[in-house]
């Protein structure tokens, strides 16, 4: 499934070309991990992402495939609304990555309508965020550092 969500033209417009080293696979992984047990997250970010994909390897055809629309739908959001997304400065920032697209895939699942025209300003606004920005920029994979900027984030796409 990760090798086939890293084909879909959204995520591949957000990412750029196919990293030889999978870190593009990785962060879809991350996504996941994230979105389902980021509330259960324990570091090293390693560990947590190879537990979650033992987890998932064994998990039903159904939830797999309410995941993977699940990020469809985020890269979707993100895609067309969010240019030059997750980039802090110049490359994509992994921790920015995971807090937004868990923030996005918390918003849609509320199933209520979603106004683009409210996600750039909502996602300006949390790289503004001081708090969120140190969450982001160092220590990263700390428990706290991943709470603090994934509740930023999941707050700051909440009401878009």
């Amino acid at each position: 499934m990760i090798k086939t969500l890293n084909h879909y033209q959204p995520w591949r417009r957000v990412f750029g070309p196919i990293n030889n080293r999978s870190k593009d696979e990785e962060l879809i992984v991350r996504f996941f991990a994230l979105y389902v047990d980021g509330g259960a997250y324990v570091r090293p970010m390693n560990k947590f992402l190879n537990d979650f994909s033992d987890k998932m390897n064994k998990a039903p055809r159904e939830k797999l495939t309410e995941l993977q629309e699940i990020f469809g739908r985020s890269m979707d959001v993100v895609g067309t609304n969010i240019p030059r997304a997750f980039r802090l400065v110049r490359a994509l920032n992994a921790a920015v990555f995971d807090s937004v697209t868990v923030g996005i895939a918390k918003r849609i699942t509320t199933n209520r309508p979603l106004d683009g025209a409210r996600v750039l300003p909502a996602y300006t606004a949390l790289l503004s965020n001081a708090e969120y920005r140190q969450a982001c920029e160092s220590a990263t994979a700390t428990e706290e550092n991943v709470r603090t900027r994934l509740d930023a984030a999941i707050a700051a796409f909440a009401a878009v």
